[in-house]
């Protein structure tokens, strides 16, 4: 299932062999020849931006599937601070209350840490610009934050000490968290609506550039079409299954 935007741009180019194999042309005049060579431009520019879109959709599936992952963890140790806030409980019960609250809290520095997309960590704090465009300024700027600080009072916090305390920075960091994911989902949707728009202006520019019979071409293309707008229901399918067993993995 796994289909990466490179495969997905070579599909295209494996559909018209005859026009990526062929090397010469014939003109019939000098502007005929300029026109060919802007289209090829053209064409170019747009690949490589339907490529940094595809790349960033994907940046920012996992960066949800991270948070979805923290997010299920912190509730748990937001009901495991409730637990303890019981006035019932023994000194040896709030004790293996905050023993598992650490594991969990543990879990979410793993998951922080290991978060990752090309070899580059996520949650770690940085401005990423992606081109939605062929032209200079069409560009989405994405901000995710750096987790490490955001949760940094979470991780200061002692459930058997002060579970009072410790669950207003719960509320406080759940919230947070939510926002960033909210804020994810918008670029998503962005991103999302700049790929059709690119993917729309890359076929045309495709079709113009060659001459084919235009009842296959027409097949074809709405094949090639479909086959990449695919990708971004895919990738988001494949990263909330790894998310699952992630998050399996860190409430056992």
């Amino acid at each position: 299932m796994r289909i990466d935007n490179v495969s997905l741009v070579r599909y295209i180019e494996q559909l018209y062999p005859e026009r990526t194999n062929r090397t010469v042309y014939r003109f019939n005049s000098v502007s005929e020849l300029s026109i060919q060579q802007r289209l090829r431009n053209q064409i170019e520019g747009y690949r490589s931006t339907l490529s940094q879109i595809y790349s960033g959709i994907g940046l920012l599936n996992t960066a949800d599937a991270g948070l979805e992952s923290i997010t299920v963890a912190i509730q748990r140790a937001r009901e495991l601070a409730v637990q303890a806030s019981s006035p019932t409980l023994t000194e040896n019960e709030r004790s293996l209350l905050q023993e598992e609250y650490s594991r969990i809290l543990q879990g979410v520095r793993r998951t922080i840490q290991q978060t990752t997309y090309n070899n580059r960590r996520i949650f770690e704090g940085e401005n990423l610009v992606v081109q939605t465009g062929p032209n200079e300024g069409q560009n989405i700027t994405m901000n995710i934050p750096d987790l490490r600080e955001m949760l940094s009072k979470l991780f200061e916090t002692d459930i058997s000490r002060d579970s009072q305390q410790a669950l207003r920075t719960i509320v406080q960091v759940l919230e947070e968290v939510s926002q960033t994911r909210g804020n994810i989902g918008a670029w998503m949707n962005r991103l999302e609506a700049s790929a059709r728009n690119v993917l729309n202006a890359y076929l045309e520019l495709f079709r113009s550039e060659g001459t084919f019979e235009p009842a296959v071409e027409e097949t074809m293309m709405e094949q090639i079409k479909d086959e990449l707008l695919r990708q971004v229901t895919i990738t988001g399918l494949l990263h909330r299954m790894e998310n699952s067993r992630n998050v399996l993995n860190l409430l056992m």
